[in-house]
């Protein structure tokens, strides 16, 4: 990008494509690699859902007749399992096609320092030369927070929903969940979370724009508490749980991101330099 230069809105809806194209050069490559090591990751990704028995659903009763020389002819009753604890493919290209899908989101965390590099070139032209030197920090840590974001949707929030989801249908269906939907969902989880813990990293960078200042953040709190419930809402599946395990975080991550605005933010230009 052309730097101190004005430029069209033309001209920088250029730069933003040929950002994005940067990026989706890096992910063909990464999402190569990311496929030999999409077993692994599969088996990584379903172990909540075969660890707390999908497929397993709820006991049947079966009714056996028995014949007792004191009592006579009796009924006894014993559970039987409906079924293993297994995910289904439901068509022959189910299985490959989720290996696309956890080849393709390995990609995204592999490769996402090259593309918040992306983000920061976009913007570099906007920022001062003090400005500049954030690169490194701004690379770092939102990486950072996009690989926690991950592993919080992984050791929190599935641990929490996906036993709460079985239990929906205890006693009236079999949970034979889908290994395709199921994929999709953490996956969803994963990126999802990524991009929430980002929080405080784009606060930082509208900080240093001068968009956002700690005081707008904090005199629109109320309003971002309202948006923040309504996403844990979208995200997370239909119980208060798993709302509250998204809905807190966020709200912890908004006042870092106050702090780190604080840090950050633009100072004011002197428009009367001394002499």
């Amino acid at each position: 990008m052309r730097r101190d230069v004005e430029m069209t809105f033309m001209e920088h809806l250029e730069e933003l494509r040929d950002r994005i194209v940067y990026c989706l050069y890096a992910i063909v490559p990464a999402m190569a690699i990311s496929f030999s090591f999409a077993k692994p990751l599969l088996k990584f990704i379903t172990d909540h859902a075969r660890r707390h028995g999908v497929g397993k659903g709820q006991d049947a009763w079966q009714v056996d007749l028995s014949i007792s020389p004191i009592y006579g002819p009796f009924f006894t009753l014993r559970p039987e399992a409906l079924a293993n604890n297994t995910l289904q493919t439901l068509s022959p290209v189910e299985f490959p096609i989720q290996y696309m899908k956890v080849a393709f989101v390995a990609s995204i965390f592999l490769v996402f320092p090259f593309i918040m590099l992306q983000v920061w070139r976009f913007v570099e032209p906007g920022l001062k030369d003090a400005e500049r030197k954030y690169i490194g920090p701004f690379l770092l840590f939102s990486w950072l927070f996009f690989i926690f974001g991950g592993l919080f949707a992984y050791f929190g929030m599935l641990e929490v929903a996906v036993p709460m989801l079985l239990s929906f249908g205890e006693g009236i269906t079999v949970n034979a969940w889908s290994l395709g939907n199921y994929v999709s969902f953490v996956l969803r989880m994963f990126l999802a979370f990524g991009i929430v813990f980002e929080m405080p990293v784009i606060a930082a960078l509208l900080s240093i724009l001068g968009i956002v200042t700690p005081e707008f953040l904090r005199h629109y709190r109320r309003y971002a508490i309202l948006i923040m419930a309504i996403v844990a809402a979208i995200l997370t599946p239909p119980d208060p749980w798993t709302m509250m395990l998204m809905g807190v975080p966020l709200l912890m991550l908004y006042e870092v991101s106050i702090l780190v605005s604080k840090f950050f933010q633009r100072k004011p230009m002197d428009l009367n330099p001394k002499t």
